[in-house]
């Protein structure tokens, strides 16, 4: 038996593989929650950032939690939410066991009104009762968001999931991805260091690894050794102590070993930008999440288009001139095919000056099909349909 609580297809089927029971029956309940809406709001710079999470704690009633990517920004916004005279608690990895374990007390009995906290709080949390998750920043990818936003509402009644999107947060994960996956250079490093603790003894512990390598992360150095142990280099005794097997590996073996992570570092570098699009777009946030996790909840085999509750089928941001008219109609982006017999839309090259109605001059960052992404002043994102942009 084996139970997640979110998986992609490609994830099922690693699963799968990994049990060895590629035919396995897959029992899926669907992810499709009607009573949470989300929404994405866009911020130009940091400080408008923590001052938009500010407000939205403010005048949202009920629990909640507030998610950041950094202890950092966790510290800050404690700070700035105590200033303001709101009830809330902080969760990281930075704190204690016993502050961890206190803080989440202070929580769950509802003597605190928000938790927040980095993705550190989550695992096997269920207060049915919260009403708001609010993401600072946007998460690594759509998984993470989707279970963390997912501990809203769980009790059926109405929440809100709102991401902050600001682009300059992307270089963060962007940074934690290059520091998480060690090269050839990194794992020889860890090598040595194993064989230099193995000088005249026969194993050594993690700690003692760790105080030889104080300049790597305890993720990475996690990483060398699980690597190094696959490459049967290391092994580890019952008391997990690694010893260091005998022989000197061949020169061409921490390259191979790097190797298998650099396809691992490209999967999550593509997640961080089906990420960065969903906060980008102008399609339902429900349909993108569907979509992703290849679920189908229409049992008519109708395909989903809308929820009407997120913040994109409620306030479209695509529009379209009435022909002949100069007055403006708003369209839901999915709902609004080209016709077969309109013309097409003139190139849109990355780099050029386009015009979208109801918006500013921008510049555009990427196509994608009939999606074209756009800069605009201040440095604001949206994505459009191709058949509504225009060149300058």
């Amino acid at each position: 038996l084996a139970l997640t609580a979110t998986a992609t297809e490609v994830v099922v089927a690693d699963i799968g593989g990994q049990l060895g029971a590629p035919k396995m029956q897959v029992v899926n309940t669907g992810i499709y929650r009607p009573n949470l809406r989300y929404r994405v709001l866009q911020v130009t710079n940091a400080a408008e950032q923590y001052a938009c999470a500010l407000r939205l704690v403010g005048e949202t009633a009920g629990v909640g939690i507030v998610y950041a990517a950094t202890v950092k920004a966790v510290e800050e916004l404690e700070r700035q939410l105590r200033a303001a005279g709101e009830s809330v608690v902080c969760y990281h990895g930075k704190l204690s066991a016993r502050a961890r374990a206190e803080n989440q007390k202070l929580f769950m009995t509802g003597e605190r009104r928000v938790m927040l906290s980095t993705n550190a709080f989550g695992m096997g949390i269920d207060k049915s009762d919260t009403r708001f998750v609010i993401h600072l920043q946007v998460p690594a990818n759509l998984e993470a968001y989707y279970q963390e936003s997912g501990r809203a509402g769980r009790d059926g009644e109405p929440a809100t999931c709102t991401l902050l999107y600001f682009q300059d947060d992307k270089r963060v994960w962007q940074y934690f991805l290059a520091k998480q996956y060690p090269g050839a250079e990194e794992l020889r490093a860890v090598f040595c260091a194993a064989g230099e603790l193995s000088a005249g003894r026969v194993s050594f512990s993690f700690e003692e690894i760790r105080q030889a390598l104080q300049d790597m992360s305890d993720s990475k150095l996690k990483i060398c050794l699980k690597l190094l142990k696959d490459g049967r280099l290391l092994r580890q005794n019952r008391k997990l102590a690694y010893l260091l097997r005998p022989g000197a590996p061949p020169p061409e073996a921490f390259d191979r070993l790097a190797r298998v992570y650099g396809a691992k570092q490209e999967r999550d570098r593509a997640a961080l930008e089906q990420m960065v699009a969903y906060a980008q777009s102008g399609f339902c946030r429900w349909k993108l999440l569907l979509d992703y996790f290849g679920d189908r909840i229409c049992s008519d085999g109708m395909d989903f288009t809308r929820c009407c509750r997120c913040d994109n089928c409620l306030s479209p941001p695509t529009v379209a001139e009435a022909s002949g008219a100069s007055q403006l109609h708003e369209a839901v982006p999915a709902l609004v095919p080209a016709s077969p017999s309109e013309p097409a839309s003139p190139a849109i090259a990355v780099g050029s000056l386009v015009k979208v109605p109801k918006f500013d001059i921008g510049t555009v960052l990427s196509v994608a099909g009939d999606m074209v992404t756009i800069e605009f002043p201040e440095n604001t994102t949206k994505t459009f349909m191709a058949e509504f942009v225009a060149p300058v």
